[in-house]
């Protein structure tokens, strides 16, 4: 009897469940100030500016080892990047027709929208993890810690989806 009474007053064992909770989402995306101060229209002008550049690079014309040693080069400043990550978090798309030409590599016209947003997210988790948030934007231009790979991912999204 008294152990009966015992059972009420003991805890619980609660059973823990594992559930995959992405760590970060495209709203939680945070870019520094210098680049939430754009206006909307300056920051498509910027993205379609790094467009046009990015096409201008012929990335899609190199193949094998050429492909892969350019597209590691590190020559994407923190600005870019930011101007990019802050346009693909809101979901606004490039209204341009480059997309047709094949600019971008084969492998992007056949990934799947997860595997995009993972790249993406991936991407916007490293940029977080540099604590750019603060610094102006020619500070942020001085940070050349980006590949064409990370601004082909961004590109592509805001190209297509």
């Amino acid at each position: 009897m008294f152990s009966n009474l015992l059972k009420h007053f003991m805890p619980i064992k609660k059973t823990q469940f594992h559930h995959y909770k992405p760590s970060l989402h495209f709203e939680d995306i945070k870019t520094p100030h210098a680049i939430l101060g754009l206006s909307d229209e300056i920051k498509e002008k910027i993205v379609n500016k790094y467009l046009k550049t990015y096409h201008s690079l012929s990335f899609s014309k190199l193949s094998g080892r050429e492909e892969e040693k350019k597209l590691r080069e590190v020559n994407y400043n923190a600005f870019e990047i930011g101007v990019l990550l802050e346009f693909v978090k809101h979901h606004r798309k490039i209204h341009a027709t480059l997309i047709e030409t094949e600019m971008f590599l084969k492998y992007f016209y056949n990934i799947s929208k997860e595997h995009l947003e993972d790249n993406i997210l991936s991407i916007a988790n490293r940029y977080m993890e540099k604590d750019y948030y603060f610094l102006a934007e020619h500070k942020l231009k001085e940070r050349v810690d980006w590949t064409p790979e990370d601004a082909a991912f961004l590109l592509y999204y805001a190209c297509s989806y």
